[in-house]
């Protein structure tokens, strides 16, 4: 289901990402070229408007003592405890970001929000620093771009699973592909699979 909904994510906002991608890049090349960045034209109007940002929280207001650090349970724990006014939970520079170490991290803020973590979390104030949207990263396949399709990757990647799977000692591999995917079950089929299920299911010959 959270992967499902990954990829429902990545197929509706893909092409927006990547044509902001693109923007930067225009964007970076025209500045190495020697462009100043400036104000944007259409925002003069509320640059020069007569509005002001509202007040600071009173949460906010005494950090004389303010900590960062990375946002693993133990470590936000002890920033709680520490006495300081407030602590920083810092998912950028203070966090490697790993799957797990995002994720979990979004866990234990919202559980010091909560005031749910395990020990007792004293009266420090949880702001939160987030890594701005600079780069692309991978950590998820969703789909197959068209520009890398039919090049043969899938099949080398499954020909190198099953040699490592071999020198471990495996003497079968079970793979699941959908019954409209023709070109998956030709690959399988070359490396070795037959069709054993209703469902596309192959085997590989031992």
């Amino acid at each position: 289901m959270a992967l499902g909904f990954i990829a429902d994510l990545s197929r509706r906002f893909r092409p927006r990402v990547d044509a902001l991608l693109e923007q930067r890049r225009v964007r970076q090349a025209a500045i190495d070229a020697g462009e100043m960045p400036d104000f944007l034209p259409e925002t003069r109007e509320i640059r020069e408007g007569g509005w002001q940002v509202a007040e600071i929280p009173a949460d906010l207001r005494d950090r004389r003592v303010e900590i960062t650090g990375p946002t693993d349970r133990k470590m936000v724990i002890n920033a709680l405890n520490s006495g300081a006014n407030v602590f920083m939970a810092d998912f950028e520079d203070a966090n490697s970001p790993t799957w797990d170490n995002v994720i979990a991290g979004q866990r234990n803020v919202a559980d010091a929000y909560r005031r749910q973590l395990s020990l007792d979390t004293g009266e420090s104030v949880v702001t939160g620093a987030d890594a701005l949207f600079t780069f692309d990263d991978h950590h998820v396949l969703i789909d197959t771009p068209p520009e890398l399709r039919r090049r043969g990757y899938a099949r080398a990647v499954v020909a190198a699973s099953l040699l490592d799977a071999r020198a471990e000692g495996a003497e079968r591999s079970i793979l699941f592909t959908p019954v409209e995917n023709i070109p998956a079950q030709r690959a399988y089929e070359a490396l070795g699979y037959r069709h054993i299920g209703d469902y596309r299911l192959f085997l590989l010959r031992g």
